[in-house]
């Protein structure tokens, strides 16, 4: 998949959804929220294969709980914790119907103690906060090589190459220019049916 470009998306692919794709598509974001609602919308027609984690899903609610108390309580973003804290039963007051809905479009991929262990890898290799330290683990884990998503802590990319017995491999990869690391999410033997000489995708 093309950073940033979600209609390239082929069909049949696996694919896991980060909490901004689905936080801008509930508020209708006015810069990217009609790309994520053609998005959401491929989903919903099964397109292709999309997957969240139970931290995609914290991250949303979250999201979501925040703007609301922004949008009916007239509290700046930084002070909502705060707010919450002192006035626990605003969040009672919330219809999250929306955002769980959302969620049933999406299998959710459930975090094993190997995804865990995953994590602490990632987070020590990688310099990776928690939750995208998360994201890399479940993605390595469940064999899914696209993400969608409308942040760019890193360019990523997919590469080419051949083991020494000449299987082709691909490796799915992030660079970070400012901690000069290259990241791999997950590698794997593509299919004669992925494209031409492994290389191209077949129209």
């Amino acid at each position: 998949m093309v950073p940033g470009e979600l209609s390239t998306l082929p069909s049949s692919e696996k694919v896991f959804v980060a909490s901004n794709i689905l936080t801008y598509h509930l508020f209708n974001d006015p810069v990217h929220g009609k790309r994520c609602k053609e998005f959401i919308g491929r989903a919903e027609n099964d397109n292709f294969e999309g997957f969240i984690s139970p931290i995609i899903v914290s991250e949303t609610l979250f999201n979501f709980i925040k703007a609301n108390i922004v949008k009916d309580y007239r509290i700046k973003p930084k002070g909502v914790v705060s707010f919450l804290k002192a006035n626990p039963k605003a969040i009672s007051k919330i219809d999250i119907r929306k955002a769980s809905d959302l969620f049933r479009i999406f299998s959710v991929l459930s975090i094993s103690e190997s995804e865990i262990d995953e994590c602490y890898k990632a987070i020590k290799d990688y310099a990776l906060l928690t939750n995208d330290a998360f994201h890399v683990a479940t993605m390595k884990w469940h064999g899914i090589t696209n993400i969608a998503t409308n942040d760019k802590p890193f360019p990523s990319c997919l590469l080419f190459g051949r083991t020494k017995e000449g299987r082709p491999i691909h490796v799915v990869c992030a660079y970070s220019k400012e901690n000069n690391i290259t990241i791999i999410i997950t590698t794997y033997e593509p299919s004669i049916n992925m494209g031409i000489d492994y290389r191209k995708r077949r129209v």
